[in-house]
């Protein structure tokens, strides 16, 4: 084999090895950018899931309060909800 023909297989698969670096550095990056996103994308949706429940707490205990209004005045109740109901069509 010829030596400008060894010469040129070095520079080819040197070549090859850089740019299959270079390649790898380059998915690196891309995958921890991509798991960068995916960490406050998680963080958003537990931001949100907690405001939620608190949310929803909050509307539950509005309902147990309403239901034991409701039963403690049994119809009045019934009575002031056709009232207000009325009112607010007007």
């Amino acid at each position: 084999m010829p030596v400008l023909m060894t010469i040129a297989l070095l520079v080819v698969g040197v070549t090859g090895v850089c740019v299959a670096a270079l390649l790898a550095g380059i998915h690196k990056r891309q995958n921890r950018f991509n798991q960068t996103q995916l960490d406050a994308v998680g963080r958003e949706t537990a931001e949100k899931a907690a405001h939620y429940a608190t949310h929803v707490e909050r509307l539950e205990h509005r309902v147990r309060i309403l239901e034991g209004i409701a039963a403690d005045r049994g119809i009045a109740v019934s009575d002031e909800i056709e009232t207000v109901s009325k009112a607010l069509l007007n």
